[in-house]
C-alpha cells in the first residue's frame, strides 16, 4: 500500500528531475484536476514563484466566467502568473520567446 507522503515525495522528485533536465521548462495547464495537483507540487518546490517553470494555458476566448475566476484563484494560491497561449481563428499560436522572457 502506498502512503500519501511517499507518493508526494516521489512526485516531487520526478518534477525536480524533469525541471533540472530542461533548459526552459513550460508546463501546459489544461485546468484539469491532475494539472492542478502538478501546479501545487511545482509551487511547493518554489519553481513557480522563482520563474524556474513557466505555466501556459490555451485561451480560446470562450472560457466560462467561472473558469476565469478559477484561474485567478490558482494564480493567488500557487503564486504564479498563468500565461495565456492565444488561439486565433481556431489556430493555436504559441510564442515561446514570450514564455521564456519571465
Amino acid at each position: 500500500m502506498y502512503s500519501k507522503l511517499g507518493v508526494q515525495r516521489q512526485a516531487l522528485e520526478t518534477l525536480r528531475t524533469a525541471v533540472d533536465s530542461s533548459e526552459h521548462p513550460v508546463f501546459p495547464c489544461a485546468l484539469i484536476a491532475g494539472d492542478v495537483v502538478i501546479l501545487e507540487l511545482l509551487a511547493k518546490l518554489d519553481y513557480l514563484k522563482t520563474g524556474k517553470v513557466a505555466v501556459a494555458f490555451v485561451d480560446t476566448f470562450r472560457l466560462f466566467p467561472e473558469t476565469i475566476t478559477f484561474l485567478k484563484q490558482l494564480e493567488v494560491c500557487c503564486a504564479v502568473a498563468l500565461l495565456p497561449v492565444l488561439s486565433v481563428k481556431g489556430q493555436v499560436r504559441i510564442c515561446i520567446t514570450e514564455l521564456h522572457k519571465r
